[in-house]
This record gives C-alpha cells, sequence and structure tokens, in this order.
C-alpha cells in the first residue's frame, strides 16, 4: 500500500544504477543486472548509464562496466 515504509537507502549501494532506453529513464537496478544487460547486448554499450546523482555517460565509458 502507498502508506507502507520506504526501504531505507543506503547511500552507494549497488541497487542505485539507473539507465536510459528511447529518452526513458529506467531504476533503480543493480550493476549487475545492467552488466548482464550490456553483455546479452539487450543494450547497446553506448548506452547512458548513471550511478546514484551522477552525470549520464555512455555504459563503455563507465570504469564499472569495462571488459
Amino acid at each position: 500500500s502507498p502508506s507502507a515504509p520506504a526501504p531505507p537507502i543506503y547511500k552507494g549501494t549497488i541497487h542505485d544504477w539507473y539507465y536510459r532506453v528511447d529518452g526513458r529513464e529506467i531504476g533503480p537496478v543493480t550493476r549487475d543486472k545492467l552488466l548482464s544487460l550490456l553483455e546479452r547486448g539487450q543494450l547497446p554499450p553506448t548506452t547512458p548509464v548513471r550511478y546514484m546523482d551522477g552525470p549520464w555517460q555512455p555504459a563503455n565509458k563507465v570504469i564499472s562496466f569495462k571488459r
């Protein structure tokens, strides 16, 4: 229900990744989830991603997703 308390937010959790598809922001998701989408080719390597409130940048420029 809407009155249920929100889960606690821990700064810097691995769930704080966002990505953009067709101009829509999707997230938060885990780093592993985002990585698997990129590795399976479901998202292009240039997909804009950001961590928490950080800047948007292409996934292939983000150190966490380089292979």
